[in-house]
């Protein structure tokens, strides 16, 4: 959002809105948009320091959605929701956050939250969800091969493999 508006950024991707949900082998998976300003105003021409936000209109969709399926869930967000950056260096939290991790726990189906922003690998386990925090692909001060995972996803064995390249960890979760 440094160079772009949202709109601008919703529209090269083809995207009405930031957040949505779709099926996929067994599984739900979530797409947040803490993109907005705790004011529920858009992000526009911003870089660091800003903080995330999920407004009212994305929560509510947000329970809404998650009541509405019984397979295991897993979110995907740009910020981290499982920390509070107010006492580190690197970037905005999302200000509701423990009320978005609240009603994630409340759902009963969510099992794993993806996020990154922090540049660095963290995994959390909350309240029974995993929180997985990615390597960045750009940012590193010592040359590396590139960062990235791939992942497998299987709901009857109830696991979720993270295999990571370069920076990246490796993870084996099960819920």
């Amino acid at each position: 959002m440094y160079d772009l508006s949202k709109p601008e950024v919703l529209g090269a991707f083809g995207l009405e809105r930031g957040y949505y949900s779709f099926d996929l082998g067994g599984f739900h998976v979530v797409i947040l948009d803490a993109e907005y300003n705790p004011d529920g105003s858009d992000y526009d021409h911003v870089f660091m320091r800003t903080k995330g936000f999920i407004p009212t209109w994305e929560f509510e969709w947000l329970e809404a959605d998650l009541a509405g399926t019984d397979l295991p869930t897993i979110v995907c967000v740009h910020q981290p929701l499982d920390v509070d950056f107010e006492s580190l260096a690197g970037g905005p939290p999302i200000v509701n956050h423990l009320d978005v991790q609240r009603a994630l726990v409340d759902s009963g189906v969510v099992v794993a939250v993806l996020q990154g922003h922090d540049h660095e690998n963290r995994h959390a386990l909350i309240e029974g969800i995993h929180y997985i925090t990615f390597t960045a692909m750009v940012g590193h001060t010592v040359p590396t091969e590139p960062s990235y995972a791939l992942m497998t996803l299987d709901p009857e064995a109830r696991t979720i493999t993270i295999e990571g390249a370069g920076l990246q960890e490796s993870y084996d979760l099960s819920f």
